[in-house]
């Protein structure tokens, strides 16, 4: 009994050695917006559509959270949607003769063409 006891106790310690796991490397992130967008030039896939969603904390007089959610079509549409506290603020629809903003807070919408450089207000309601 003793030396099973003793022979179990030497093949668990003497086990197979554990092998160093594999630790993926990444490459040091750019500090400039230059960078930025130079490293996003080189490794960003093409896309048809884009879909992404962006939360952050403003630290100004109050500490505050909003979301930020963006759709895109490739060289079509561009659909925002920026919320405080998970309640929708504002959304805003571009496309490329016109942009659509919708503000819930104070029920507020604008709608306007975009013709050569020029901005024409079409509508504005209170």
């Amino acid at each position: 009994m003793r030396m099973a006891l003793v022979l179990g106790l030497g093949v668990l310690l003497s086990g197979c050695p554990r092998r160093a796991a594999r630790r993926a490397t990444f490459p040091e992130a750019p500090r400039t917006s230059a960078a930025v967008v130079a490293y996003l030039a080189q490794v960003a896939p093409p896309f048809e559509t884009l879909r992404a969603r962006y939360q952050a904390t403003y630290e100004g007089e109050r500490k505050q959270t909003f979301q930020l959610r963006l759709a895109a079509q490739k060289d079509s549409l561009l659909w925002a949607s920026a919320g405080l506290m998970g309640f929708e603020g504002a959304r805003l629809l571009w496309r490329s003769d016109s942009v659509f903003l919708l503000n819930r807070l104070s029920k507020f919408f604008h709608l306007r063409f975009i013709h050569c450089r020029y901005w024409l207000i079409i509508l504005e309601t209170a």
